[in-house]
């Protein structure tokens, strides 16, 4: 109903009701709402919404014979109402409300020589709000095990109740029996993959006149536990002392920022003076390798504050050997005692041998002598 002059009434009336409305809104500061009367509405909020009713009801505690005077007061205007209904004219319902149904209304009873009145000031937004659905955690994709909490955002107007959906593959499931204030946040208590959706909210509010906002929703997508993927950068499996040496953490496919953990042989390396690591723990290196340093390796992943924690790493094994230079030296240690040895063996073989030449020479030169003296 939009609101209209009140064109029936007689000129004393009007300059009383004028007066009177004066005072009310605000020209006299002695002015109080009478006891007698009390204005309600349905909905009870001062903020509405385009295409919403609003019905406001004057009652009176005392005795019958009542009459009431509706009247609004805007941009420094005050209108007077027609079209009330009820007894006496105490109903004033707003049909199809737009925003020039916003101001401050009043109903004045009067009986006689008596006069109470009662006011409700109705703001009419410029649209409907949204439902927003907010994750906590933020993350769209969800790890096994975990808790989401979901709470539907409706950031205009008060007095909602909530209910919520899921959609399943274009089917909708309803998740609450009916709407109520308390469910505001929806919980979801360790998540499985079967927990993976579309959730939504809408608010309602009001009795007779049910007001909905736009539905909003959120994807959540809950993935198995990921695996850690430790390879080896820089050296190898069978490391040198002094050689430095890099091992890298990773889970493959997932843009969520995890912090990284080491183990060597199953217990958990702390970062000392003689190791360092990157930021987010991704990359362990060893900068001088001892034989301390030999054993299995792995890692894992962990997003702190959320309290999930990938699972472990394939184990990579370090073998760290005697020191290079010990090795070398035995090699060429060997390598000499073998030359010592071939060397004897060709030096008795030489020295055979030209024994035997000498012999021979000495052999040739008797018996030529002998041919010469026969």
């Amino acid at each position: 109903m939009t609101p209209t002059r009140h064109s029936n009434m007689g000129l004393c009336d009007m300059i009383m009701l004028i007066c009177g409305a004066s005072v009310w809104f605000g020209q006299s500061k002695a002015a109080q709402p009478s006891s007698g009367v009390l204005l309600t509405a349905d909905p009870p909020w001062s903020d509405v919404f385009p295409g919403d009713t609003v019905t406001l009801t004057c009652q009176v505690t005392e005795s019958e014979g009542w009459v009431f005077i509706w009247t609004r007061y805007r941009q420094g205007r005050i209108e007077l109402l027609s079209g009330s209904s009820g007894v006496g004219g105490s109903v004033y319902v707003l049909s199809s409300v737009t925003e020039e149904h916003s101001g401050r209304y009043q109903c004045e009873g009067k009986r006689g020589k008596e006069r109470a009145f009662s006011s409700h000031n109705i703001t009419v937004s410029d649209t409907r709000p949204p439902a927003v659905v907010v994750a906590d955690p933020p993350d769209s994709v969800m790890f096994t095990g975990e808790t989401v909490t979901l709470s539907c955002d409706i950031r205009k107007g008060s007095g909602w109740r909530y209910s919520w959906a899921r959609n399943i593959q274009g089917r909708l499931k309803i998740l609450s029996a009916s709407s109520s204030e308390t469910q505001q946040n929806y919980t979801l208590h360790s998540v499985t993959e079967s927990d993976t959706g579309a959730y939504s909210c809408q608010g309602e509010r009001g009795q007779n006149h049910k007001i909905l906002s736009h539905s909003g929703s959120v994807q959540l997508k809950v993935s198995a536990l990921p695996q850690a993927e430790l390879t080896v950068q820089s050296g190898g499996a069978e490391v040198f002392p002094t050689e430095r040496v890099t091992l890298r953490c990773e889970i493959q496919g997932s843009s969520t920022e995890w912090m990284y953990r080491w183990y060597r042989d199953g217990q958990e390396l702390p970062v000392d003076k003689a190791d360092s690591s990157s930021g987010n723990g991704d990359t362990y290196t060893i900068l001088s390798a001892d034989q301390s340093h030999t054993g299995l390796y792995t890692c894992r992943g962990e997003l702190t504050e959320r309290g999930v924690q990938s699972t472990i790493s394939s184990a990579v094994k370090l073998n760290v050997t005697i020191y290079r230079g010990v090795e070398n030296l035995v090699r060429i240690c060997v390598g000499v005692a073998v030359l010592i040895v071939l060397s004897v063996i060709v030096n008795e073989a030489f020295w055979r041998r030209v024994s035997q030449i000498r012999r021979s020479c000495t052999d040739t030169g008797t018996e030529s002598d002998r041919t010469k003296t026969t």
